[in-house]
């Protein structure tokens, strides 16, 4: 059962070196009493980012922070803030004084902010991005008036991106199984022997690995599609082909995981259609036109992740699962968590309305002067 991991070798590969491009995140919601609210992100700098306050090029990015945020750089493990640009010269010498070992966004990070009349408003501008939507763009704040208190209930929510994936992964394990793998819960195997745990985790990963693979071949072999034109003969229509993609790939993935060659590959389309029609598409140079299109979304789902914190009016009274630590509720955020549902961050607080028992004081005082009054 045990296998070479080949492909998910080639996603770490390649998220290690998306990660250049933007490293672990923070991020800091403060929401006040009267509704409004205030975001800080703080992402690893770049060049451009700290000498212009742009990004200099097209490599995903899971939080956009150009627009309308106010941009400072400093040292990390140092309160102190700079505006943003820095000078090229200020950058020369930072880069200098880490040494050639070392690269700036080790020492020097970027800290954006930006300020908003409303949750609403806020989760509406999410800087965070999966692939080409905002991600968290739907979020509320609600106010529960007690007299004594008023309650005030935090809520975020982060769309499903199951439709990125041609092929779902419930393809190849079922709903609670990939929750556990991508998210860590529920803990499908608390309590069993250790051995055993290892051997079930080797079986997830094997099935993940084979839905990534039937989806990566999706979109390679969507390409013929986009070139039906130039298919001699075909044995459906494009519409049809499109159709049966899903059910070929599955194939495909389930034949020898990380050991196929171009010939078993033909060998299975051409034995599924019936017909070598596509044949001459199914080669390394036709593949390379298209490899492009088969790692955006994985880049996406390995690389969004950051780490939220959230202080609340009052005292915080539910976390939603999050870590409360000295008035703070942290989350953890990746797109294992909304890969197959929604996710929505909750947290829940309480202000004590002081002004509230002063009435409640002076109203009783008043009653019982009034009793005492009518007695006399």
């Amino acid at each position: 059962m045990k296998k070479s991991s080949k492909l998910f070798a080639m996603i770490a590969f390649m998220v290690m070196l998306l990660s250049s491009c933007q490293g672990d995140i923070e991020m800091l919601t403060i929401i006040n009493e009267d509704g409004s609210c205030m975001r800080e992100i703080v992402v690893d700098a770049d060049r451009s980012l700290l000498t212009t306050g742009k990004y200099d090029n097209d490599d995903p990015h899971v939080a956009r922070i150009e627009d309308g945020w106010e941009l400072y750089w400093g040292y990390k493990g140092d309160n102190s803030r700079f505006p943003i640009p820095m000078s090229v010269e200020k950058y020369d010498s930072i880069s200098k004084e880490v040494g050639p070992s070392r690269a700036v966004k080790d020492t020097v990070c970027v800290y954006a902010r930006k300020e908003y009349a409303s949750v609403e408003d806020m989760c509406a501008g999410s800087p965070m991005f999966f692939v080409d939507e905002q991600a968290g763009a739907d979020g509320s704040l609600d106010k529960e008036f007690r007299w004594f208190y008023t309650d005030y209930v935090f809520t975020e929510k982060f769309s499903s991106v199951a439709d990125y994936f041609k092929v779902p992964v419930t393809d190849f394990m079922s709903e609670e199984e990939a929750l556990y793998w991508f998210s860590g819960t529920p803990d499908l195997y608390a309590g069993k022997p250790t051995w055993r745990y290892y051997e079930m985790l080797e079986e997830l990963k094997e099935k993940a690995d084979r839905w990534a693979l039937a989806n990566i071949y999706y979109n390679i072999l969507s390409g013929i599609a986009d070139r039906y034109d130039m298919v001699v003969e075909p044995p459906v229509s494009k519409d049809e082909f499109i159709a049966q993609l899903r059910d070929v790939v599955k194939q495909i993935a389930s034949y020898d995981t990380y050991k196929l060659e171009y010939s078993t590959a033909r060998s299975i389309v051409s034995s599924h259609f019936g017909s070598d029609a596509y044949s001459p598409f199914i080669n390394e140079d036709e593949w390379k036109k298209d490899e492009k299109l088969s790692a955006t979304a994985f880049d996406y789902l390995f690389l969004f992740y950051y780490n939220e914190s959230i202080v609340m009016p009052g005292r915080v009274i539910d976390d939603g699962g999050g870590i409360y630590k000295d008035g703070v509720v942290a989350f953890k955020v990746d797109a294992g968590r909304f890969l197959l549902k929604d996710y929505e961050i909750r947290v829940v607080s309480r202000v004590v309305n002081v002004w509230a028992f002063i009435v409640t004081a002076v109203l009783a005082s008043a009653l019982c002067a009034a009793v005492i009054y009518r007695r006399r």
